[in-house]
C-alpha cells in the first residue's frame, strides 16, 4: 500500500496544481466581471474599454466550459490574458484618477479607499 501511495504521489501533486490553476483563473474572471459591473469602476470606462474587457472574460468562460481537462500551463496562459487586459485598462484608469493601487489589491477596494479619505 505504501508503494502505491509513493507511486501516485507525483501525479497527485500535478493534479492539485492543475486544479489550483483552474480555480485561480475562474476566480479572477468572476472578480473581473464583478469589478467592471461596479458602478464606480464602470463610470471610469468607455464603452469600448468595457466591451474589450467583457470579450476577454467571455472568451475565458467559454474556454473553461469546453476544456474541463486542460493542463496547468493552459489555465495560467488564460489567466495571463485576463491580467494583460485588466492591467492595460482598469489599473491605468485607477492610477490616472489618483488612486493608490497596491499590488494584489482588489480594484473595488482601491476605489472605495479613495472615497473614504
Amino acid at each position: 500500500m505504501i508503494k502505491e501511495v509513493e507511486k501516485y504521489k507525483d501525479e497527485d501533486k500535478m493534479y492539485m496544481k492543475k486544479v489550483e490553476a483552474r480555480i485561480v483563473l475562474e476566480k479572477y474572471a468572476y472578480n473581473m466581471r464583478n469589478d467592471i459591473n461596479d458602478k464606480d469602476i464602470s463610470l471610469m470606462l468607455s464603452s469600448k474599454e468595457e466591451e474589450k474587457i467583457n470579450k476577454v472574460i467571455d472568451l475565458v468562460f467559454t474556454w473553461l466550459d469546453v476544456n474541463e481537462v486542460a493542463e496547468q500551463q493552459d489555465f495560467e496562459y488564460y489567466t495571463s490574458i485576463l491580467l494583460s487586459v485588466f492591467d492595460a485598462v482598469i489599473l491605468k484608469k485607477i492610477k490616472d484618477e489618483g488612486h493608490v493601487v497596491q499590488e494584489g489589491t482588489m480594484v473595488g477596494n482601491a476605489v472605495n479607499n479613495k472615497k473614504n479619505r
